[in-house]
């Protein structure tokens, strides 16, 4: 393989990787793929296949090198299992190339529909096999690029994706055909059609600003360390510290506050004396992250069962409703496929060994109802859409001081935007160090939470804002993956088309051939006859 067909594979990866947080350039996004494109346009399928999987690799190796520092927490072994992971998921990527090539080659005039089609139907693949992990989805890149944005109120993360795919193919087949004019024509105005058509609308949907029944909710992130935050000396200054942010929301009209995902060290059981205290001070309702846990009786046996767990509490310090985490995080609150691999968990004590919760809680402060997504939720279009269903806005707990001041705290920004949209309804963020804000039902961030420096990550501060709790019904809630089920479709007929045109191609061949022996056998008589004449 030459230096420049690596330098084709290598460009795509990086391309794409500089389109997500922390770079957030999102027009790389629209020609990331346009490299590895040529590269594999004349390439065997074999080479379109670990061309891709190459390209796949070094991309998640690129976006997700956060992933490296769970080995302080967790160990490498943990780490090893998140990595089998993305490599099944580059091989995806190899699949889906190998399937570019196929579309290409029967098809090449539907490749701006069937290619993107194929593509997010990956992309929801990876959203949901074992224990799902959809960061990598292209429509992310967009998230600060609001009027394309809006395309996942339609169909979810995936509409917004397959938009930027289909550009990357407009434009792919444009430099293709520069040589031609009259095949130049059709890619470029269906580019510029397509782009301004999504632009205008989308840009359309962002100007419609809403502050009705508006909700005084505020969020503190208190910044504590993990390396201190599990001791139990250190309980009491964490306390302290959130009541006294809580004080100053409060004084500032907030009627519901936000604390962080663990907010205490412990069980909120063993301190519901001080924070109902807290509460009642401040005449507030509370909502607040902390574990539970239950005594329960399985197979005879007594067992102790526990959760990651969000609580609201009433301006009298009661208890008004709990919800437990559902989809929890693999390798950090249990060990996935544990009949199998379980000693992982033995072996590194940092995991723990939570339950997963198995109904869906609605919290009603003045009548406005809201569902909380506990961290890694948050991922999941389908979980936060369940969630989302009869409320009027969300609320997002989370912690991801595990992961330093890498990139992993703005793409979790990043798609918890495009949840927001995906509901149309406002989200608000509470983090234990960033990036805690407020979302608005397209898109908008606003209130981010920040020190004296500017710093929003690993940073103390408050936030406190007036928010819409008016949801805006949107296509997705309620229609859900209808999107996806269309661009299976797709897929399907690309693949029948395929194949008939296939079929259909060797038996004309077949007969070709016959008619060719057969013309081939009257020359030879012809020629025969006229041999014998002339004797």
């Amino acid at each position: 393989m030459k230096a420049r067909h690596i330098l084709q594979i290598a460009a795509t990866a990086v391309l794409l990787a500089l389109a997500f947080p922390n770079a957030s350039f999102w027009p790389l996004a629209y020609v990331g793929l346009i490299p590895l494109m040529l590269f594999s346009r004349k390439r065997s399928w074999k080479q379109a296949f670990f061309a891709g999987t190459a390209a796949g690799l070094l991309f998640y190796g690129i976006t997700f090198s956060w992933f490296a520092s769970l080995t302080y927490w967790v160990g490498s072994i943990a780490l090893l299992g998140v990595g089998l992971l993305l490599l099944l998921f580059a091989c995806f990527w190899g699949a889906v190339w190998v399937g570019k090539k196929y579309i290409e080659e029967t098809m090449p005039a539907a490749l701006a529909i069937f290619f993107p089609a194929l593509w997010i139907l990956m992309e929801y693949v990876e959203n949901h096999i074992f224990t799902g992990f959809g960061w990598g989805s292209l429509g992310y890149t967009q998230w600060n690029n609001l009027p394309v944005a809006q395309l996942a109120s339609v169909g979810s993360i995936y509409s917004t994706g397959f938009f930027v795919v289909v550009v990357n193919v407009l434009i792919y087949q444009v430099i293709v055909n520069a040589r031609s004019l009259k095949r130049l024509l059709i890619p470029a105005a269906a580019a510029i059609l397509v782009i301004g058509g999504v632009w205008l609308w989308g840009a359309h949907q962002t100007d419609q600003p809403d502050m009705t029944s508006p909700l005084r909710v505020g969020v503190i992130q208190p910044n504590f360390s993990l390396d201190v935050k599990w001791s139990e000396e250190y309980a009491v200054h964490m306390l302290k510290v959130q009541k006294r942010m809580t004080d100053q929301l409060a004084a500032e009209g907030a009627q519901l506050i936000i604390w962080p995902e663990s907010a205490l060290y412990g069980f909120l059981v063993n301190e519901i004396d001080r924070v109902g205290r807290i509460v009642r001070e401040n005449n507030i309702h509370l909502l607040m992250g902390s574990n539970h846990y239950e005594r329960v009786v399985i197979r005879g046996e007594e067992d102790i069962l526990y959760y990651n767990s969000a609580f609201l509490l009433d301006p009298e310090g009661r208890i008004l409703g709990r919800y437990d985490k559902r989809h929890l995080a693999p390798f950090g609150e249990y060990v996935p496929m544990a009949n199998v691999i379980g000693f992982v968990g033995k072996v590194v004590p940092a995991i723990s060994d939570f339950s997963a919760g198995s109904e869906i809680t609605h919290f009603e402060v003045g009548g406005r109802k809201f569902a909380v997504l506990i961290c890694f939720e948050n991922s999941f279009p389908h979980v936060v859409r369940e969630s989302a269903q009869g409320v009027d806005f969300l609320v997002q707990i989370t912690n991801d001081g595990w992961f330093g001041r890498s990139a992993q705290p703005r793409q979790d920004l990043a798609i918890a935007v495009f949840r927001a949209i995906e509901n149309g309804m406002t989200l608000a963020r509470g983090t234990n160090t960033g990036i805690s804000c407020f979302i608005d039902p397209w898109g908008k961030v606003s209130g981010i939470v920040h020190n004296a420096w500017g710093e929003e990550v690993f940073a103390r501060g408050i936030s406190e804002e007036p928010i819409s709790t008016v949801s805006h019904p949107t296509l997705y809630n309620r229609y859900g993956d209808l999107f996806v089920m269309v661009c299976l479709g797709l897929v399907v007929l690309a693949g029948g088309i395929g194949f008939y045109r296939g079929r259909f191609s060797g038996m004309r061949a077949a007969r070709q051939k016959d008619s060719d022996v057969e013309e081939g056998r009257t020359a030879a008589v012809v020629t025969a006859k006229g041999k014998s004449s002339k004797r």
